[in-house]
């Protein structure tokens, strides 16, 4: 919001002084945080977010421990997030941990990477191992009904962070359908937001 359009439109054509006024944005996201006060407490992570491990970041130039804990773990996310998510395109996780890798070190706290790398190999090796009937249906299932292969496979990308049009786009279905659809998945697991849904979809080997 601080940032004039203009600027914020050129992209990577910005000049070298346009690059040093958007990386003010940083600097801006802590004063705003911290004029909030059920939010102060997340601004030095959320200012931190573009800092590197090895001072080269911005806005303060912050280097290794000196740089808010959470804030070495929202860099690590904010990259893998614009990787896999950029633009609707859908990147394999393992391609996207490839790209970052040679940046650790340097961009990324190591042990942040290695977090979500375990986070996510996790994730894909119990995908892979849990029985198609668990995937389909559990007891807890209200009435006893079982998720459809397709309202499976809904979960499945609603639980990667694929938004409705992206489900859409995917299953090459109307945005109507997709919703209609989730309406029945949230009845079925007994749940009534996207956040829970994509928690039981966890727990059950759906994601």
């Amino acid at each position: 919001m601080a940032i004039p359009l203009r600027i914020l439109e050129k992209g990577d054509n910005r000049s070298a002084s346009e690059w040093e006024y958007y990386r003010l944005h940083s600097y801006y996201t802590q004063r705003v945080l911290e004029r909030v006060e059920p939010l102060q407490e997340l601004a030095p992570a959320a200012a931190a977010a573009h800092e590197w491990i090895n001072g080269q970041g911005y806005h303060r130039q912050l280097t290794g421990e000196q740089i808010p804990l959470h804030g070495r773990v929202l860099a690590v996310a904010d990259t893998y997030a614009q990787l896999t998510q950029q633009q609707g395109d859908q990147v394999e996780p393992a391609d996207a941990l490839r790209k970052m890798r040679p940046l650790v070190g340097t961009q990324f706290d190591g042990s942040c990477y290695e977090a979500l790398a375990a986070s996510l190999t996790s994730a894909y090796h119990v995908k892979r191992i849990v029985p198609r009937r668990r995937q389909l249906g559990d007891p807890s299932l209200r009435s006893g009904q079982a998720l459809t292969e397709r309202e499976a496979e809904l979960l499945r990308l609603l639980a990667q962070g694929q938004s409705n049009p992206q489900i859409a786009k995917t299953l090459v279905i109307s945005r109507k359908t997709v919703e209609h659809h989730l309406e029945h998945i949230y009845n079925k697991i007994g749940v009534t937001c996207r956040t829970s849904a994509v928690v039981y979809a966890v727990q059950h080997g759906i994601a």
